[in-house]
Protein backbone atom coordinates (compact mmCIF):
# COMPACT_ATOMS: atom_id res chain seq x y z
CA UNK A 1 0.00 0.00 0.00
CA UNK A 2 2.95 2.78 0.84
CA UNK A 3 4.57 1.96 -2.77
CA UNK A 4 0.99 1.83 -4.36
CA UNK A 5 0.34 5.37 -2.60
CA UNK A 6 3.93 6.68 -3.24
CA UNK A 7 3.49 5.59 -7.29
CA UNK A 8 0.05 7.17 -7.53
CA UNK A 9 1.16 10.41 -5.82
CA UNK A 10 4.02 10.72 -8.11
CA UNK A 11 1.94 9.97 -11.34
CA UNK A 12 0.02 13.26 -9.90
CA UNK A 13 2.81 15.08 -9.54
CA UNK A 14 4.38 14.28 -13.28
CA UNK A 15 0.88 14.62 -14.47
CA UNK A 16 -0.21 18.25 -12.74
CA UNK A 17 3.91 19.67 -13.63
CA UNK A 18 5.31 17.57 -16.06
CA UNK A 19 9.71 16.90 -15.25
CA UNK A 20 11.84 17.65 -18.25
CA UNK A 21 12.51 13.65 -18.18
CA UNK A 22 8.83 12.70 -18.03
CA UNK A 23 7.81 15.00 -21.24
CA UNK A 24 11.25 13.88 -23.03
CA UNK A 25 9.55 10.21 -22.04
CA UNK A 26 6.97 11.30 -24.61
CA UNK A 27 7.85 13.66 -26.93
CA UNK A 28 11.01 11.49 -28.40
CA UNK A 29 8.30 9.18 -30.14
CA UNK A 30 7.10 12.06 -31.98
CA UNK A 31 9.63 14.90 -32.22
CA UNK A 32 12.77 14.15 -33.47
CA UNK A 33 14.56 17.47 -33.00
CA UNK A 34 16.91 19.20 -30.08
CA UNK A 35 14.95 20.03 -26.81
CA UNK A 36 15.85 23.38 -25.92
CA UNK A 37 13.95 25.77 -23.32
CA UNK A 38 11.03 26.61 -25.61
CA UNK A 39 10.74 23.13 -26.97
CA UNK A 40 10.80 21.86 -23.93
CA UNK A 41 8.11 24.39 -22.65
CA UNK A 42 5.59 23.73 -25.52
CA UNK A 43 5.42 20.20 -25.41
CA UNK A 44 5.07 20.42 -21.84
CA UNK A 45 2.44 21.98 -22.16
CA UNK A 46 0.88 19.41 -24.87
CA UNK A 47 1.91 16.86 -22.20
CA UNK A 48 -0.04 18.09 -19.66
CA UNK A 49 -3.33 18.46 -22.27
CA UNK A 50 -3.01 15.36 -23.29
CA UNK A 51 -2.93 13.68 -20.02
CA UNK A 52 -6.04 15.70 -19.04
CA UNK A 53 -7.94 14.77 -22.75
CA UNK A 54 -7.10 11.02 -21.99
CA UNK A 55 -8.59 11.12 -18.33
CA UNK A 56 -11.69 12.75 -20.06
CA UNK A 57 -12.33 10.37 -22.66
CA UNK A 58 -11.91 7.65 -19.99
CA UNK A 59 -14.35 8.92 -17.41
CA UNK A 60 -16.87 9.44 -20.63
CA UNK A 61 -16.60 6.00 -21.88
CA UNK A 62 -17.05 4.06 -17.81
CA UNK A 63 -20.22 7.29 -17.55
CA UNK A 64 -21.10 5.91 -20.71
CA UNK A 65 -21.51 2.52 -20.00
CA UNK A 66 -23.34 3.36 -16.76
CA UNK A 67 -26.06 5.48 -18.67
CA UNK A 68 -26.74 2.97 -20.72
CA UNK A 69 -26.73 0.47 -18.42
CA UNK A 70 -29.23 2.67 -16.57
CA UNK A 71 -31.24 3.32 -19.66
CA UNK A 72 -31.79 -1.24 -19.73
CA UNK A 73 -33.45 -0.74 -16.47
CA UNK A 74 -35.89 1.92 -17.16
CA UNK A 75 -36.92 0.29 -20.12
CA UNK A 76 -37.40 -2.94 -18.60
CA UNK A 77 -39.65 -0.81 -15.09
CA UNK A 78 -41.26 0.94 -18.42
CA UNK A 79 -42.60 -2.12 -20.03
CA UNK A 80 -43.97 -2.83 -16.18
CA UNK A 81 -45.89 0.37 -15.74
CA UNK A 82 -49.09 -1.49 -16.25
CA UNK A 83 -48.80 -2.66 -12.69
CA UNK A 84 -47.28 0.26 -10.70
CA UNK A 85 -46.49 -1.99 -8.31
CA UNK A 86 -44.65 -4.54 -9.87
CA UNK A 87 -42.33 -1.61 -11.34
CA UNK A 88 -41.70 -0.11 -7.72
CA UNK A 89 -40.80 -3.67 -6.93
CA UNK A 90 -38.73 -4.46 -10.01
CA UNK A 91 -37.20 -0.81 -9.53
CA UNK A 92 -36.50 -1.71 -6.17
CA UNK A 93 -34.83 -5.36 -6.98
CA UNK A 94 -32.93 -4.16 -9.45
CA UNK A 95 -31.32 -1.20 -7.65
CA UNK A 96 -30.23 -3.73 -4.93
CA UNK A 97 -28.81 -6.15 -6.93
CA UNK A 98 -26.57 -3.15 -8.82
CA UNK A 99 -25.85 -1.96 -5.64
CA UNK A 100 -24.29 -5.79 -4.89
CA UNK A 101 -22.20 -6.04 -8.37
CA UNK A 102 -18.58 -5.11 -8.17
CA UNK A 103 -16.54 -4.89 -11.52
CA UNK A 104 -12.91 -6.13 -10.26
CA UNK A 105 -9.86 -5.24 -11.67
CA UNK A 106 -9.27 -8.35 -13.31
CA UNK A 107 -12.78 -8.23 -14.79
CA UNK A 108 -11.73 -4.83 -16.52
CA UNK A 109 -8.59 -6.15 -17.45
CA UNK A 110 -9.58 -9.36 -19.21
CA UNK A 111 -12.20 -6.80 -21.30
CA UNK A 112 -9.52 -4.94 -22.46
CA UNK A 113 -7.55 -7.82 -23.27
CA UNK A 114 -10.69 -9.26 -25.45
CA UNK A 115 -10.93 -5.57 -27.22
CA UNK A 116 -6.95 -6.00 -27.80
CA UNK A 117 -7.67 -9.02 -30.12
CA UNK A 118 -11.06 -7.62 -31.62
CA UNK A 119 -9.03 -4.10 -32.16
CA UNK A 120 -8.16 -4.68 -36.13
CA UNK A 121 -11.29 -6.93 -36.38
CA UNK A 122 -13.66 -3.75 -35.59
CA UNK A 123 -14.19 -0.67 -36.88
CA UNK A 124 -14.43 1.41 -33.69
CA UNK A 125 -13.49 -0.16 -30.45
CA UNK A 126 -15.95 1.51 -28.83
CA UNK A 127 -18.52 -0.33 -29.77
CA UNK A 128 -16.81 -3.34 -27.91
CA UNK A 129 -18.49 -2.32 -24.25
CA UNK A 130 -19.27 -4.58 -21.20
CA UNK A 131 -21.76 -5.15 -18.35
CA UNK A 132 -21.37 -6.53 -15.22
CA UNK A 133 -24.10 -8.88 -13.44
CA UNK A 134 -24.17 -10.77 -10.54
CA UNK A 135 -23.14 -14.19 -12.01
CA UNK A 136 -20.74 -12.93 -14.83
CA UNK A 137 -19.11 -9.95 -16.61
CA UNK A 138 -20.58 -9.92 -20.07
CA UNK A 139 -18.85 -8.42 -23.38
CA UNK A 140 -20.82 -6.73 -26.34
CA UNK A 141 -21.06 -5.09 -29.24
CA UNK A 142 -22.90 -2.54 -29.57
CA UNK A 143 -23.42 -2.71 -25.80
CA UNK A 144 -26.49 -5.20 -27.27
CA UNK A 145 -27.09 -8.44 -24.89
CA UNK A 146 -28.31 -9.54 -28.30
CA UNK A 147 -24.54 -9.03 -29.56
CA UNK A 148 -22.94 -11.10 -26.80
CA UNK A 149 -18.94 -11.56 -27.30
CA UNK A 150 -18.20 -13.81 -24.77
CA UNK A 151 -18.59 -13.73 -20.73
CA UNK A 152 -15.90 -13.98 -18.26
CA UNK A 153 -16.92 -15.84 -14.97
CA UNK A 154 -14.28 -14.81 -12.26
CA UNK A 155 -16.68 -14.52 -9.23
CA UNK A 156 -14.89 -18.14 -7.45
CA UNK A 157 -11.59 -19.69 -6.88
CA UNK A 158 -11.62 -20.67 -10.57
CA UNK A 159 -11.96 -18.17 -13.72
CA UNK A 160 -13.60 -18.95 -16.85
CA UNK A 161 -13.84 -17.48 -20.41
CA UNK A 162 -17.55 -18.47 -22.10
CA UNK A 163 -17.24 -18.15 -26.01
CA UNK A 164 -20.37 -17.33 -27.96
CA UNK A 165 -21.18 -19.10 -31.12
CA UNK A 166 -23.99 -19.43 -33.74
CA UNK A 167 -26.84 -21.04 -30.81
CA UNK A 168 -25.23 -18.23 -28.33
CA UNK A 169 -23.80 -19.88 -25.75
CA UNK A 170 -20.81 -22.20 -25.93
CA UNK A 171 -17.96 -23.49 -23.70
CA UNK A 172 -16.58 -22.59 -20.86
CA UNK A 173 -12.54 -22.43 -20.77
CA UNK A 174 -11.12 -22.82 -17.53
CA UNK A 175 -8.06 -19.83 -17.39
CA UNK A 176 -5.07 -20.33 -15.43
CA UNK A 177 -4.41 -16.48 -15.93
CA UNK A 178 -5.59 -13.83 -17.87
CA UNK A 179 -2.98 -14.14 -20.82
CA UNK A 180 -5.13 -17.87 -21.04
CA UNK A 181 -7.78 -15.17 -23.02
CA UNK A 182 -5.52 -15.02 -25.63
CA UNK A 183 -5.43 -18.96 -26.32
CA UNK A 184 -9.53 -18.36 -27.46
CA UNK A 185 -9.00 -15.62 -29.95
CA UNK A 186 -10.07 -17.48 -32.72
CA UNK A 187 -13.72 -17.98 -30.74
CA UNK A 188 -13.81 -14.29 -29.79
CA UNK A 189 -12.97 -12.79 -33.18
CA UNK A 190 -15.55 -15.59 -34.79
CA UNK A 191 -18.79 -14.43 -32.29
CA UNK A 192 -17.95 -10.94 -32.78
CA UNK A 193 -18.12 -10.94 -36.98
CA UNK A 194 -21.43 -13.02 -36.51
CA UNK A 195 -23.09 -9.46 -36.02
Amino acid sequence: MKFTNEIRNAIDREINNPSDEFVKYFARTIYPGRFNDVVMGQFRAIVKQAFAQYTNDYINERLKSAISADTVVENKVDKTEQGADVAATSDEAEKIEDNRIVTTEEELQGFYIVRSILYPEVDDINRVQYRDTMSYFGILLDDNNRKPICRLYFNSSNKYLETCNVEKWGQKHLLESLDDIYKYKDEIIAACKMY
